[in-house]
């Protein structure tokens, strides 16, 4: 190591979690971000279950106590940051958007020896990735959750059955209120929209589908979508690839 590129106080380590696998819960000095490869993330934090598909990741702040929750193989980077440097990212959990920068140096580096993180070209990257974090923008769910008594129903009906087609109007009917007023709660409540997050849990799903196995044709039926085309439009969307693509880079 030279003397022009001191080590970072960043780690950054590579897991793969397998489906049903059990994770006792856990909490650190310092702050971990939580970045998914290949399928979607999912921990429980404080009670919450929180999501982070393709170009997102979790951040906790330090002593965060958290379990993976993950009900599909994932393949994932974690990167452990000292207690000083988390203080210039958010001191709530939160999902941040990754960029396509952060995610070439991530991929880059999750595919060197774990022995040649310290050389001086990878450090440069490491602080390259945590310079991108401080500009992420971010949220507070990918795929947030609501006590609200209109909008917690609907939540639950998107999940039972996601091929269910209502529009805003049938959708208000069901809670006995007006478009206009299911329209604000849901912002006020999710910030965004209904249609924004049955559309983000529909990719959530899709990912899981994909990464079984199914193939494109029943993966839109099942989710609902009278065409293939449809289906795939809203994926490249949401994902920045089409689901053949994601299937490739999977087995990649």
């Amino acid at each position: 190591m030279d003397n022009m590129t001191p080590i970072l106080p960043i780690r950054l380590m590579s897991r793969k979690i397998v489906p049903k696998q059990d994770f006792i819960g856990l909490s650190h000095d310092y702050g971990e971000l939580y970045y998914s490869l290949h399928g979607v993330m999912e921990l429980m934090i404080d009670g919450q279950h929180y999501i982070a598909p393709k170009h997102h990741c979790i951040w906790l702040p330090p002593n965060t106590w958290h379990y993976c929750i993950c009900q599909n193989e994932v393949h994932f980077l974690t990167l452990h940051i000292d207690p000083i440097w988390a203080k210039a990212l958010s001191d709530k959990v939160c999902v941040l958007t990754v960029s396509s920068l952060m995610q070439s140096v991530l991929g880059y580096l999750h595919n060197q020896p774990q022995d040649r993180l310290d050389i001086p070209s990878n450090q440069r990257l490491l602080q390259v990735a945590y310079d991108q974090l401080l500009q992420a923008s971010s949220s507070d769910n990918y795929l947030p959750g609501s006590n609200d008594p209109m909008i917690a129903p609907i939540l639950d009906l998107f999940n039972t059955n996601l091929a269910d087609d209502k529009s805003l109007k049938q959708l208000a009917k069901i809670v006995n209120t007006t478009e206009r007023t299911l329209m604000r709660r849901a912002i006020k409540s999710l910030g965004m929209s209904l249609m924004e997050w049955k559309l983000r849990l529909r990719v959530v799903k899709a990912t899981a589908m994909l990464n079984q196995g199914f193939s494109v044709e029943r993966t839109a039926l099942e989710l609902g979508y009278s065409s293939s085309s449809a289906f795939i439009s809203m994926f490249r969307k949401l994902m920045g690839v089409t689901p053949g693509e994601f299937r490739h880079q999977r087995k990649a």
